[in-house]
């Protein structure tokens, strides 16, 4: 995966053919909601919420195809899906191997949780700047 993407489009077609539809699904997802907004950062897919970093999309060893949450930190993860590396304080992530079956509906609990955690600590930091 080397040379420098403009578009998400172009990315997704330099993934691995399996990484591809999982990719695609988790980025329809992740489209449905208004608040969502994709652009390309730092040479891969970053999904913003209202122009704020919140999920971006990896590629790990060619083997894993990895969703991480920027303030994954604070999320609830009851299921215990999210992982975490010693190195990185704020970022939790999911990991999708080749047969990766994606529940749909517990990925967009996640999201939405993802959403609400960045509206909040937008909130609370102009909050901040306002008094």
């Amino acid at each position: 995966m080397l040379g420098k993407y403009n578009h998400v489009d172009e990315y997704m077609q330099h993934l691995p053919s399996w990484m591809q539809p999982v990719f695609n699904q988790v980025r329809m997802l992740l489209l449905t909601f208004p608040e969502v907004t994709e652009k390309i950062r730092y040479n891969t897919p970053f999904y913003d919420c209202n122009g704020k970093m919140m999920i971006y999309f990896t590629v790990f060893q060619k083997t894993k195809l990895v969703l991480g949450f920027c303030n994954g930190y604070l999320l609830t993860d009851d299921v215990g899906i999210l992982l975490h590396n010693q190195k990185q304080k704020y970022i939790r992530h999911w990991e999708f191997m080749h047969g990766a079956f994606i529940q749909d509906e517990l990925l967009v609990q996640y999201i939405q949780q993802a959403i609400n955690v960045s509206i909040h600590l937008q909130q609370t930091k102009h909050e901040r700047k306002t008094r």
